[in-house]
């Protein structure tokens, strides 16, 4: 940025005392991001939609900023036999329509939950059968025990069966259906509701009047503004110049500056999320690469000159401004089933990358496509370069979001860069799912890795009553999946958001806000 560009920016924020939200009348929150709402079909997972969801779609549990679950749509719940959970209503909810919350939709969320195309499906496969007894009581009976179900079900969006129908939405719609009902429209029963969507440009939430949890959480807010801005100085002009008030990804490399801007703070907290190499194992051929006739990431040789070419450190420092902790396992500290000792990374070495590809029969190294979401050009970037070092020629595409998940999610991609959070269950059984499990692949699982030992002791881990016994199941599983090198870990990551210094918004282990328990300055 040029010194007279500097200058403007420092006497524009000072000029800044008194937020543009409390001259309208009400108080509203402009919230800014690079990626943000895409569709709002409550079961999808991906980052940018889980963050809107949040604000306008609850689960029968939450949990806040502490990660202690909490009652929310249920009051409590109780295991009633091994294989069956039993749950009681909250009385009085009511939808954003004002139609009462009744167990027949929480019954009629889960069974569409598990249907094809949720992204919820892989952690309700359990789930023999949803009961509702009565008008406030739902029996949830599994296929063999599942302890941690109260905790999956706290981010599963109940939505109103009559409203599903009514609109043609009784299945989850396809990623790629824009003209589905789900895709531009909402009805949860939480603290915000969608007042306006513009996909891939704005959203507007407005607060719900009526939601249950206004004792517990008195929201100050009356309106959200979020507004999508893929160009960072764009994104840090909005901020500095008084049109936002919450910028969820500041860019990195002015986050010095910002802290030194008169009217503006930064939160930052470690996120139970790791950011990975994805590759395809399963291809006789790579789409994208100029080796012909066979796969060079079916061999595990490649897979770990591509681990050991990369200076995680020097991506950290460079790509993040250090906002990342170097990761040698695909779970972060603060989950269950997170071991220090597995958490070392091989050593960084380009010579052994080089050896390692030479004894694999790519002594020229190769070419291949890396496939990154927008908000992670800078790592991309700066992971290509580092690729070439060993021969690697990696070229680094970034297209919008929804053609990267599409691409990712249709196994169209030799290899991607992504980020794993268990943010459903906050345990390591959740990143197995994720990663390693094919029998039910999630999106981000690698594609055609296929180990029936690995799946079977994922189904155990996933029945197992006896945490000693889980947790050994656990370490057993990591070591198995993470000597394979199936996926590539690289960092564990730090999330930084800059706001208005009247704003509060708590930091949580998962990477998206949660208004509800935003609080604003007494006086502004």
């Amino acid at each position: 940025m040029a010194y007279i560009e500097l200058i403007v920016w420092a006497l524009t924020a000072i000029l800044i005392v008194v937020p543009a939200a409390s001259v309208r009348g009400e108080n509203v929150v402009r919230w800014v991001s690079a990626v943000g709402m895409i569709r709002w079909e409550p079961t999808n997972l991906d980052d940018p939609t889980s963050t809107g969801l949040a604000q306008v779609y609850e689960g029968l549990t939450l949990t806040d900023s502490d990660l202690t679950l909490h009652p929310a749509l249920a009051t409590d719940w109780v295991l009633v036999r091994p294989d069956m959970w039993r749950f009681h209503l909250r009385p009085g909810v009511r939808f954003h329509d004002g139609t009462t919350l009744t167990a027949r939709d929480v019954a009629f969320s889960l069974e569409r939950g598990r249907g094809k195309g949720s992204d919820y499906a892989i952690f309700i496969t359990n789930v023999a059968a949803v009961t509702a007894t009565a008008d406030d009581t739902v029996e949830i009976t599994t296929k063999r025990p599942d302890l941690l179900l109260p905790v999956k079900l706290r981010r599963m969006p109940i939505i109103p069966e009559a409203w599903a129908l009514r609109h043609g939405a009784a299945l989850p719609a396809r990623l790629d259906d824009s003209s589905a009902y789900t895709f531009a429209h909402a009805n949860g029963t939480g603290p915000f509701m969608l007042e306006s969507f513009e996909p891939g440009r704005r959203t507007v939430l407005v607060r719900n009047p009526n939601w249950w949890g206004s004792a517990a959480y008195p929201r100050d807010i009356d309106r959200i503004v979020w507004t999508i801005e893929t160009d960072p100085e764009r994104r840090l002009a909005l901020l500095v110049g008084g049109e936002a008030d919450f910028l969820q990804d500041p860019p990195l490399d002015r986050l010095d500056r910002l802290r030194n801007t008169p009217g503006i703070k930064l939160t930052s907290m470690d996120v139970l999320s790791t950011v990975f190499l994805g590759l395809d194992l399963g291809s006789a051929e790579l789409r994208t690469s100029d080796v012909k006739g066979r796969n060079p990431f079916a061999d595990r040789r490649v897979r770990q000159a591509v681990y050991q070419a990369i200076d995680v450190a020097a991506l950290v420092t460079k790509a993040v401004n250090g906002l990342g902790k170097p990761a040698g396992m695909m779970t972060a500290p603060g989950t269950n089933g997170y071991d220090p000792e597995l958490d070392r990374r091989l050593p960084y070495d380009p010579e052994r990358a080089r050896a390692l590809l030479a004894e694999a029969g790519y002594p020229g190294g190769f070419a291949v496509r890396l496939d990154c979401p927008p908000h992670r050009r800078s790592p991309c970037e700066e992971i290509a370069a580092q690729l070439a070092g060993v021969g690697l020629r990696v070229v680094a595409d970034i297209p919008p979001y929804p053609v990267f998940r599409q691409r990712v999610t249709d196994r169209a991609s030799d290899f991607y860069l992504s980020a794993d959070h268990p943010g459903m269950t906050l345990d390591s059984g959740e990143s197995f799912h994720d990663l390693y499990y094919q029998a039910r692949p999630h999106w981000l699982a690698a594609p055609g890795y296929a180990d029936p030992v690995t799946e079977g002791l994922i189904e155990r881990i996933d029945g197992e009553v006896s945490t000693p016994v889980r947790d050994a199941l656990i370490d057993q599983t990591w070591r198995r999946v993470l000597d394979d090198i199936v996926v590539v870990p690289l960092y564990h990551t730090v999330w930084v958001w800059a706001m208005r210094d009247w704003l509060d918004v708590p930091p949580h282990a998962l990477p998206w806000p949660l208004f509800r328990q935003a609080r604003l300055a007494t006086s502004r």
